[in-house]
């Protein structure tokens, strides 16, 4: 099957039924899906080039191109400032972005490094259990910090572009700070994927605390008469 109907087949898009790929290619040559995945907040849907930027660099690998298919505009790449190149039929192989997570500490100061935080100086690491394994995600910030996601948002885009099924557990870590928590979007976007996931705060004091993604949120919009 061609890579496009692959991602075509994994986007995320209950509203608007238009689906969106590309994928972004990092410096070492390994290949990072990006799928559109839609919220019911619309403003929270995160783009194909999103995912696909964001994934690659929560990766510690720095994009040099991003490919689309036929058809797509290259408008959005263009606009976070890469070249952008129409490929019919991609022949490439997917990164694995899956890690093994036993305790999640340990991977809190490996993954640090790779937030791109130059405007806050907030970095913070998600660590997402999904149906098929563990992806982390860092917060990356872009001039446009509408443009930007937060670390929780990196990890689900990363899971969804690479099929690995829905969230079940969050760890959660940021380094500085009080008591810490999933900022608004995060909570509206983990709640609508999966209300009942696990989600673990670990505190820069070193405690913990644990809760479920519909306690941060309670009364949440999840979109369903919204659906196509």
């Amino acid at each position: 099957m061609n890579m496009w109907d692959v991602l075509r087949t994994r986007s995320h898009v209950p509203y608007s039924g238009q689906p969106d790929m590309c994928i972004a290619v990092g410096h070492d040559g390994t290949w990072h899906p990006g799928v559109r995945i839609e919220n019911a907040s619309f403003p929270l849907t995160i783009s194909a080039t999103q995912a696909a930027l964001f994934g690659c660099i929560s990766e510690g690998a720095q994009p040099v191109a991003i490919l689309v298919p036929p058809g797509a505009s290259v408008d959005a790449a263009l606009a976070f400032g890469y070249p952008a190149q129409t490929v019919a039929s991609p022949r490439g192989r997917f990164a694995d972005v899956r890690i093994h997570v036993s305790d999640p500490e340990p991977h809190f100061g490996r993954l640090k490094a790779r937030a791109v935080v130059p405007n806050s100086a907030f970095p913070v690491v998600a660590l997402l259990q999904t149906d098929s394994g563990w992806v982390s995600g860092v917060n990356i910030e872009t001039a446009d910090w509408q443009a930007g996601l937060c670390a929780e948002r990196v990890a689900l885009a990363k899971a969804v572009s690479h099929g690995l099924g829905s969230p079940v557990r969050w760890h959660i870590h940021a380094f500085t700070g009080d008591f810490i928590s999933p900022c608004g979007a995060c909570r509206q976007v983990m709640a609508e994927f999966n209300q009942r996931a696990d989600v673990v705060m670990h505190h820069p004091d070193g405690s913990r605390s644990r809760h479920t993604a519909a306690q941060f949120l309670p009364f949440s919009f999840n979109g369903h008469i919204l659906r196509k």
